[in-house]
């Protein structure tokens, strides 16, 4: 319904966001699952070439999906801050507001670590489960170091929405951080293949929280 506050019918109100975030990091998992079985199926069976080619395809069938977005349904004034349905009228936050939050600055700068502790260590795990393989014996370890990461992140992300109304973010942020710090920490316990790519499905729990 419209109103003088705020004249769009929204895609969700700010009280409904973390379970749309939710049901969105869900679904991206699941894509990503998709795509990971597809690529490792392409490059296994036939040539390592096409895993890219399997790329190209799945961003293709992506971008369509922009136009179904109805600009009619977004309120950009909420989207920044401002007044909506629920807060009433509220005034909108500022760049200088941003800047001088002291929350904001300590989330960021534990935004930047757990990415400083966090991207390197899939691509590290890959080169240990491919040293000493050729060409498409290694494709479908990798997929499904990723398979086992990302399926675990549909399950952690489906339920972080419920769990950051309920327990609040900062509770589900501390459970995150401590699980890579944790999955980091036992990656160097043992190289075995299983062993590595089992330990993957700490990464699911770690980035399912982060992306939710």
């Amino acid at each position: 319904p419209r109103s003088t506050l705020f004249p769009y019918t929204t895609l969700f109100r700010s009280g409904q966001l973390p379970g749309r975030i939710a049901r969105n990091e869900t679904l991206t998992h699941t894509g990503n699952v998709v795509f990971a079985i597809a690529a490792g199926a392409l490059g296994a069976l036939l040539a390592l070439q096409g895993i890219f080619f399997a790329a190209a395809v799945f961003a293709f069938g992506m971008a369509p999906a922009v136009y179904f977005i109805n600009k009619d349904t977004i309120s950009y004034e909420a989207a920044r801050g401002g007044g909506d349905q629920e807060g009433g009228d509220k005034k909108r936050s500022s760049w200088r507001d941003l800047l001088h939050d002291k929350r904001i600055q300590t989330f960021t700068a534990s935004v930047v670590l757990f990415y400083f502790a966090n991207a390197a260590t899939l691509p590290l795990v890959g080169e240990m489960l491919t040293k000493g393989k050729q060409g498409r014996s290694s494709a479908w370890q990798v997929a499904v170091m990723v398979i086992v990461a990302e399926a675990v992140m549909v399950g952690v992300a489906a339920v972080c929405g419920k769990l950051a109304q309920s327990w609040g973010r900062k509770p589900l942020f501390l459970i995150g951080f401590a699980v890579l710090a944790l999955r980091n920490g036992l990656t160097v316990v043992s190289h075995n293949e299983y062993y590595l790519i089992g330990l993957q499905s700490l990464d699911g729990v770690a980035m399912g929280i982060y992306g939710v």
